[in-house]
């Protein structure tokens, strides 16, 4: 799934946060070019989880999980996705971006003698709230300066329709940048 749009979102507030100094000297980025804020190792021996939704994630961002460790894919460490009525295998080393937080989603345990890990990598909504608040908490914002705040408010009824936006049609992905202009690819 390529998200061009998408990706240029998510690198400017990753950039804009690791810009401030105060951050900069408290968080360590997962590495120069990364897209994701924060990462979540599940240690084995046998790592799986329950059908949930991470509801604290970016909405419409995409959350990258690895499979790490030797098992065998096909007896177990399947990922299930009840929305989609999706179960598919999820061999060791392999990468699979998901919506975290709008799909629920779990993956089976693998067998008694195997063992799996996974690393999940992710970006919290709240840091992109609090970047779009200025740097303050809605609280802090509120306080600070009510009528920003008023206006956050007012908009946030709608804001998935700027999500939405965010997700390349197919058409927009037959194009590319050729000297500065859009070319069709065909």
């Amino acid at each position: 799934m390529w998200a061009p749009n998408l990706q240029a979102y998510v690198w400017r507030y990753v950039c804009k946060l690791f810009k401030k100094s105060r951050f900069r000297k408290r968080l360590r980025r997962i590495s120069p070019k990364s897209f994701y804020i924060c990462a979540s190792p599940n240690d084995g021996p046998t790592a799986y989880t329950i059908q949930h939704q991470d509801n604290m994630n970016l909405a419409f961002g995409w959350c990258a999980v690895v499979a790490l460790s030797q098992f065998d894919h096909t007896r177990g460490g399947h990922l299930v996705f009840d929305d989609l009525h999706l179960t598919m295998e999820f061999p060791p080393n392999s990468i699979v971006l998901l919506l975290s937080a709008m799909l629920y989603h779990c993956n089976v345990p693998v067998r008694e003698n195997e063992q799996c890990a996974s690393l999940t990598f992710y970006n919290p909504a709240s840091i992109f709230q609090y970047i779009d608040n200025g740097f303050m908490t809605e609280k802090q914002l509120w306080k600070n300066n009510h009528s920003r705040f008023m206006e956050l408010q007012h908009r946030k009824p709608t804001r998935y329709l700027r999500a939405l936006r965010l997700f390349s049609t197919l058409d927009e992905l037959s194009y590319t940048i050729d000297s500065g202009r859009a070319k069709r690819m065909d």
